[in-house]
């Protein structure tokens, strides 16, 4: 799968390290001895931005986007920023519409709306958060308003830096965690894909 964010996340990991004379560690973040070096992730971590930039705050890998083409058809994300997850899930196979209020200039997938209102249109495709801001409820007031679909996210678990603790607690009461697959980090994150499928009513 062509993944140029995951090529220059591994390209750019592998220049901070070697600028210390020291081998480049796995993607989890563990070098051979099962540690890191604190400089050269500090170091990493501030290329953190540029990337974001230019990509997506997580960087999706092959089973990341086979785990949503496999459960997830159709899939709406919400705050889509460039579209990078959107870009690969379309060459995916995926059938994919993107919604952001102000797309930047460079995009690799063009935002189908602008509005979240435009969900509406949808009804069959599942719900895509890529690190929702924790500081708002607006992932929190999208699963409210459509109870009945599938979530994907991208991000930290409950606790972490993304997402409200309003999302997060629908997320725990409400849906069922059908799958999870781990992200590449930068130092102090713990990024990873989870699907969700909305919770049967009790009998």
């Amino acid at each position: 799968m062509h993944n140029p964010y995951l090529d220059r996340y591994r390209r750019a990991r592998e220049e901070s390290y070697g600028r210390l004379g020291l081998p480049a560690p796995s993607a989890a973040g563990h070098g051979p001895d099962g540690g890191y070096d604190l400089r050269a992730e500090s170091h990493f971590r501030s290329l953190r931005l540029s990337l974001i930039e230019e990509f997506a705050f997580s960087v999706p890998t092959r089973p990341a986007i086979e785990a949503i083409a496999e459960r997830c058809p159709r899939v709406a994300e919400v705050g889509a920023g460039t579209g990078y997850w959107a870009w690969l899930l379309a060459r995916a196979g995926v059938d994919v519409v993107t919604i952001e209020r102000t797309p930047p200039r460079r995009q690799w997938f063009p935002a189908t709306h602008r509005r979240r209102s435009a969900l509406r249109r949808y009804p069959g495709h599942a719900l895509f958060f890529c690190w929702p801001p924790y500081w708002n409820e607006m992932a929190a007031r999208v699963l409210a308003r459509h109870p009945d679909r599938d979530v994907v996210y991208a991000g930290e678990a409950a606790n972490g830096c993304t997402g409200s603790a309003s999302f997060h607690l629908a997320l725990r009461h409400r849906y069922d965690l059908v799958a999870s697959v781990p992200l590449p980090g930068f130092l102090g994150l713990r990024d990873g894909l989870r699907i969700y499928r909305p919770r049967a009513p009790s009998a």
